[in-house]
Parts: structure tokens; sequence; C-alpha cells
């Protein structure tokens, strides 16, 4: 889904709002943001119920129309979850990240071998690069595919700048 720069302008409000709200009352504000995204951005909503019948093609209309809300609501929600992470200090990071794995991490170093981490798109592979340092405490480095929004970008990396890593595009 294309998102545009008024979308990320209001990212940076949304983040300055949402920084002290408690995370369980995230997901209901998420979800109330995202119904109605869904109820008024009509040619998204089209995009996101033919990308789901394309990809299920086996599911009812029925199906398809409720899971297309929740794709609005899961977006609403992950981006009130994005504007509060900008603001979390290292500690907070680490507390709030789900780790499995870990000991894969740790043995490939030990073995001076690296370590390639497929990641989803959104609110995911923006943790990595912040988290990393922390339980390794290495630099890491690591690659991604230049963003479309000049905005989110700089955001991302002017978050990710105090960390100690190093962003390949």
């Amino acid at each position: 889904m294309e998102l545009s720069m008024p979308f990320f302008r209001l990212t940076n409000i949304i983040s300055g709002l949402v920084v002290n709200i408690p995370p369980k009352f995230i997901m209901g504000i998420g979800n109330m943001l995202g119904t109605f995204m869904f109820c008024i951005n009509i040619p998204h909503r089209r995009i996101t119920r033919r990308n789901l019948k394309f990809a299920y093609p086996d599911w009812t209309y029925k199906q398809v129309k409720k899971r297309s809300k929740d794709v609005f609501q899961n977006i609403a929600t992950t981006v009130l979850e994005l504007g509060q992470m900008y603001f979390f200090s290292r500690e907070d990071m680490l507390n709030k990240a789900e780790y499995s794995g870990v000991e894969n991490f740790v043995r490939a170093y030990k073995h001076n071998r690296g370590v390639i981490i497929v990641s989803a798109h959104m609110g995911n592979w923006e943790m990595i690069p912040m988290i990393s340092p922390h339980i390794f405490k290495k630099t890491i480095s690591y690659i991604n595919i230049m963003l479309k929004s000049n905005h989110f970008a700089r955001r991302t990396y002017n978050r990710e700048r105090s960390e100690p890593i190093r962003q390949l595009h």
C-alpha cells in the first residue's frame, strides 16, 4: 500500500500524542483508527480486497471483507506502536521486544560467521538494528531497501543513528 506524505506527517503528530498511552490502550485506539480509515479510504479498501481475493481465492466475500478491515486495523495499530517506539529508551526497547533464536546469533558470532535476518516490512525490521547491538554488545551492519518516503526514511535513520550500527542501502 503506497502511503503519502500527509500520512507520514500525521505519524509525527501521532508520535507526540501516543508516547504516553499505555500499550493496553494502543490496540483499541488502533482498531478504531483502522476502522475509520477502512470506511473513508475506498481506493485502498478496494486494493486490499482485490489483493486478499487474489492471495486467498477460496475465501468467501465475507472472509475477504473481514480480513480487509483487519488489515487496516493492523496498520493503524502498527503506526501507533511505531510512534511510541521512537521514544523508547534502550531498556524499553530490550524489554518490549520478544526474542527467539538468540542462541543462533551468539553461536554464529562466536564462530566468526555472519547472520542474515529476513523480516516482514512494517513493524519488525525497524527494531532489528535498534535491539541487536544491545544484545550482542557489538556494532552491527544491516542492509535495507531505501524507503520510498524520504520523510519516513529520515525519521527511521535519525532514531537508528544513536545506535551502534552501520546502515547500507
